[in-house]
């Protein structure tokens, strides 16, 4: 091959595709799929480890939809509804995703502005069924535990905890992050990243993607909410 066209092939691969270099990381944040508990806002251990219709729906679109991206790497909540969201997607990749307490549901206690009793401190342990194994594993052997987040501010610590992890693990390495996580923890964390307390506000819709950029001078940018580039949401 000529030095002419692999010049010329290596400008259309640089357009084509940006350089890691030129981004801190991408995060990918999903939010599980629809459950009987979000249609009948009774929110029961059952309802909330039962799919509606429209949430196995979902988890088949996503897929397709995961599986037209590329991840480094995985991140998902220990409930029952985050983990069977992305286990299809696993399966049909044969990939694993790591398990973090952090990423559980937050902030739906009602004694905001109340000051716990205690600190912010690791519950009982996460036991993960047997066929779950190939699939799913644990950041570390401290990190398996549930939070005994009771009270709002442990929960709110809990998400805040979370996204500075991912961006201490991540941030400057050019990888691309997935995490299947909850509709509070989603937006608490998106929020965290750029800097906007208005963003925990952000309705994070069940299975849609959203994507946030740290870009090589630290700052985050929200590329896309709900599945849309966020210029068109005008």
């Amino acid at each position: 091959m000529s030095s002419r066209l692999l010049a010329i092939l290596a400008l259309i691969l640089s357009v084509a595709a940006p350089a890691a270099a030129e981004r801190g990381f991408d995060v990918i944040v999903v939010r599980h799929a629809q459950t009987m508990a979000n249609v009948t806002k009774d929110y029961s251990p059952e309802n909330m480890r039962t799919f509606s219709e429209q949430g196995k729906e979902e988890i088949a679109r996503l897929v397709k939809t995961l599986g037209r991206r590329d991840f480094d790497h995985i991140i998902v909540s220990p409930t029952h509804r985050t983990l069977q969201t992305v286990l299809p997607y696993l399966r049909a990749t044969r990939q694993s995703a790591e398990i973090w307490p952090e990423v559980e549901e937050c902030c739906f206690q009602s004694d905001r502005g109340a000051t716990p009793p205690a600190a912010l401190a690791p519950g009982h342990e996460i036991e993960l069924a047997e066929p779950l194994a190939p699939f799913f594993r644990f950041r570390s052997a401290e990190a398996n535990r549930w939070y005994n987040a009771k009270h709002y501010a442990h929960s709110e610590e809990m998400a805040l905890r979370a996204a500075d992890l991912v961006t201490q693990r991540f941030g400057g390495s050019g990888k691309t992050v997935l995490i299947v996580t909850h509709y509070h923890t989603g937006a608490w964390m998106i929020s965290r990243w750029l800097d906007d307390e208005a963003a925990r506000k952000f309705v994070l819709e069940t299975s849609k993607l959203n994507h946030i950029r740290q870009h090589r001078d630290g700052r985050f940018e929200l590329i896309a909410l709900n599945g849309k580039p966020v210029e068109d949401d005008d």
